[in-house]
């Protein structure tokens, strides 16, 4: 069995170096995530996700991290950075909530 080492992944970006950048909570890492992240590709540019804790996590950062350091299109992952702009999938994590929620009370 081979695993893949997402180490390197995990890090400060090189300075000087122009990458397109998403940041959000990944908290839990879900299918809309990975289309959200594979829209955002652009061809020539490297793709740098911040994540950041949400109020509530569920996941420890460490391993939220990981896990989107293990999709083919992230090029680095930024763990416990501020977020900078707009978090870009809380609206997923409400929904996922929401969700859940509205199961566990039936």
């Amino acid at each position: 069995m081979k695993f893949l080492d997402t180490r390197s992944k995990i890090a400060e970006p090189p300075a000087g170096h122009e990458m397109v950048c998403v940041c959000g909570f990944f908290d839990p890492l879900l299918a809309a995530h990975v289309r959200m992240l594979a829209q955002q590709r652009v061809p020539g540019k490297p793709l740098a996700v911040r994540i950041v804790d949400p109020p509530d996590p569920l996941l420890p950062l460490a391993d939220r991290a990981r896990l989107v350091a293990a999709l083919s299109m992230v090029d680095r992952v930024l763990p416990g950075v501020g977020a900078d702009g707009p978090i870009a999938d809380a609206h997923l994590r409400e929904e996922f909530l929401r969700r859940v929620r509205r199961r566990a009370s039936e």
